[in-house]
């Protein structure tokens, strides 16, 4: 602020001289300026006239000037705007003027016998109410000039004459009453825009002190350790936070280095963020862990560069994320759990965004689809690739359905996946909406079934096994006909093995031959009349060699 108030008052000085200046030495400047033009002008008036009234036949002694001369000297006069117009001798005796008062006085001046007797004009302004060289009181502005006569190049006589340059002070005047009208105007001015300058300064000053203190308030408030570098790795500010930080007060902290405050090094450590910043002039983060501390912190940089673009410094914006990793791992190991015990279960979940058809699977549902991440499409249309061609209806509309009626719903459909290959799964599906009622997400769970579906389908058939046999049992132990019996047989082969027909041949021990004892699911009666030789034929040879034989073209 001193130096604000010094800079103002300098400058308002500087306007305040201003005026000074000119009517000090610009307005005497101006004003000789015009004395001299006015005596050169007179000058050569002087020398003019004298060279048009006087010749070298002249006599300038009194009485012996031409009878004609007070006419030609009075007109002269008026033409050029005379005041007086005199004829001196050698001696400096006035032979002739148009003040008759003056005829007969001796000019015994100096100047008259030093400069102009020696041949040389001499010419002095005398303004209003000051006296002329003869003593005499000037009623205007006059250049009182003398222009020596020569003849025959000897000094015969002056030619004195009064020039009026009242007109050309005047106009001086004029012009300086307008310089001094629009100087007021000028230092007004600047003295006004020196003040508001000052105002403006001192309240920007005022301003920037308040933001700067606001900032110093808020830099050391802030709860997070901040630090402020120099391109020497030096501490240039450090706020509380960092100070507590460091075990050291804020003022001894600064000038020393990070890496020995923080690190306890003599150098700085291998991934150093300030040291990468140094190199691009790019802002860095990192995240390290203090063994000295057992904490894990986060390192942002950020580079302070000056007017010209050049890096100066930088801020290190430190936070202790210890409690964030310490989540960051129990959530991945809740993680790795989850993921486990799905591929224990064989449970895969997903979730759909409906908003921008965006699916997102874990890892077992991969692992149940039999895909690779990298080679799935991660939408809903992809996951309806994998479904059953047979299922996809049934998969499609209890999706639709269940978001269309808000229930969740839960199926069972097939898989065909690579190389043919099916599986059964179970799939749950609940979706979730926004307080307008539109969808925003599904979220499922897929379960691999097939070793289930397997182990039913075995069950099921052991149950139909079981069931046959004991449907035999009880047909022979409640009939003594073989047919009755062998017809029972056949009927539960056929729905057991699911086959078209079946018959069974027995052998006549006597002339080795195979006949019909009974057939099921022929189109002909004639399969009854059938008598095949042992040995002969696909029946005679399975009987002979008693072996199962399997024909897989019967034609």
């Amino acid at each position: 602020m001193r130096h604000l108030i010094l800079i103002a008052v300098i400058s308002v000085l500087g306007v305040l001289a201003l005026p000074v200046y000119i009517v000090l030495v610009i307005s005497p400047a101006l004003t000789g300026l015009v004395e001299e033009n006015a005596r050169n002008e007179a000058i050569r008036v002087a020398t003019h006239l004298a060279d048009r009234l006087f010749h070298d036949t002249f006599a300038l002694e009194r009485g012996r000037l031409p009878e004609n001369f007070s006419a030609e000297a009075e007109a002269v006069k008026k033409n050029f705007h005379m005041l007086k117009l005199r004829v001196n001798s050698a001696a400096g005796e006035t032979l002739y003027s148009t003040d008759r008062e003056d005829i007969g006085k001796v000019n015994q001046g100096e100047y008259f016998h030093a400069v102009v007797a020696q041949g040389r004009p001499f010419s002095v302004v005398v303004r209003r109410s000051e006296r002329t060289m003869e003593g005499e009181v000037a009623q205007r502005d006059v250049a009182e000039t003398y222009v020596p006569v020569m003849q025959n190049g000897r000094f015969s006589g002056a030619f004195e004459i009064y020039y009026d340059i009242t007109e050309q002070f005047e106009n001086l005047n004029d012009v300086l009453k307008r310089a001094y009208g629009l100087l007021l105007l000028v230092v007004a001015g600047l003295t006004a825009a020196a003040f508001v300058g000052l105002y403006r300064a001192g309240r920007s000053l005022k301003e920037r002190d308040l933001a700067r203190k606001e900032w110093e308030r808020t830099f050391d408030a802030l709860t997070d350790p901040i630090m402020i570098l120099d391109n020497q790795f030096r501490m240039t500010r450090v706020n509380a936070a960092m100070a507590e930080f460091l075990g050291t007060p804020a003022e001894e902290a600064v000038g020393k280095t990070c890496y020995e405050q923080v690190h306890c090094t003599a150098a700085p450590i291998p991934e150093c963020p300030h040291k990468q910043l140094l190199q691009d002039g790019q802002m860095h983060r990192v995240e390290y862990f203090e063994s000295r501390l057992n904490r894990h912190f986060s390192v942002s940089v950020f580079p302070i560069h000056d007017t010209a673009g050049r890096l100066t410094a930088a801020v290190h914006y430190l936070k202790d994320i210890t409690h964030r990793k310490q989540l960051d791992e129990a959530l991945q190991k809740s993680a790795r759990s989850l993921a486990e015990a799905q591929r224990i279960a064989r449970l895969g979940s997903w979730e759909l965004d409906l908003t921008l058809n965006a699916l997102t699977w874990s890892e077992e549902t991969y692992r149940i689809c039999d895909i690779e991440p990298a080679g799935f499409g991660a939408s809903y249309e992809a996951f309806l690739e994998l479904v059953h061609p047979d299922d996809q209806r049934m998969v499609r509309d209890s999706f639709a359905g269940s978001i269309k009626d808000r229930i969740p719903y839960e199926i069972v459909h097939r898989l065909k996946l690579r190389e043919g290959t099916i599986k059964h799964v179970q799939e749950r599906c609940e979706t979730f909406y926004d307080d307008e009622g539109r969808p925003l997400r599904s979220v499922g769970t897929i379960q691999d079934i097939t070793d289930q579906k397997t182990a039913e389908g075995e069950l099921q058939r052991q149950l139909k096994n079981l069931t046959a046999l004991n449907d035999i049992g009880l047909a022979i132990s409640s009939s003594l006909d073989i047919r009755v019996t062998l017809n029972i047989l056949l009927e539960r082969l056929r729905s057991q093995l699911g086959v078209d027909a079946a018959d069974v041949l027995l052998l006549d021990q006597e002339s080795l031959y195979l006949r019909c004892a009974a057939s099921l699911g022929f189109h002909t009666a004639s399969i009854g009349k059938v008598s095949v030789r042992l040995g002969k034929g696909h029946a005679g040879r399975a009987a002979f060699e008693r072996r199962t034989l399997i024909i897989a073209d019967l034609g």
